[in-house]
């Protein structure tokens, strides 16, 4: 039953990302008239009447997780130039671990964390662009929405799509 439940949120996921994607393709940037937004603020709509709550995130840790679930990790999220930071700094990881460099481990462990954010936020951007900003997420009752599509005014139509009345 959990399983159905989970499937459910997850379609309707689908179906609210290729609404999106069909406004975003036809407001080609420059111009964004909110009528072109009428199918996903039904289905936004539709969902709330069904008992789905929104959840708008920030930090892309949780979007990034449910778009890489199963799968390896997309060969742009490694290319990107700041990974190359990480990666040396992942050595430095495993240098004071093997060496027992416990006083300087955390850290090396914390600038890792600090260089991850910027890549991570680049990677979920770059994934809105091609699927979208919902997902499913832990929560069946909740529709998650990556608050980032890298530009303003798509993540102002999307939070007044999201927070707007009928």
């Amino acid at each position: 039953m959990i399983d159905l439940i989970k499937q459910l949120n997850s379609q309707f996921c689908v179906e609210l990302n290729a609404s999106w994607k069909k406004a975003i393709e036809a407001s080609n940037g420059k111009e964004f008239n909110l009528s072109i937004f009428g199918e996903l603020k039904s289905l936004i709509f539709e969902a709330r009447d069904q008992g789905y709550n929104f959840n708008v995130d920030y930090l892309p840790d949780l979007f990034i997780q449910e778009q890489i679930m199963g799968k390896d990790l997309e060969t742009e999220f490694c290319t990107l130039p700041e990974w190359n930071e990480v990666i040396i700094i992942n050595r430095m990881i495993k240098e004071s671990k093997q060496n027992n460099w416990d006083f300087i481990l955390p850290h090396f462990e914390e600038l890792q964390k600090q260089h991850l954010r910027p890549v991570m936020l680049q990677y979920a951007i770059k994934c809105v662009k091609i699927h979208g900003p919902f997902f499913a997420g832990p929560q069946n009752d909740t529709i998650n929405v990556f608050g980032f599509t890298g530009s303003i005014a798509e993540e102002c139509t999307l939070l007044s799509m999201i927070y707007g009345r009928r």
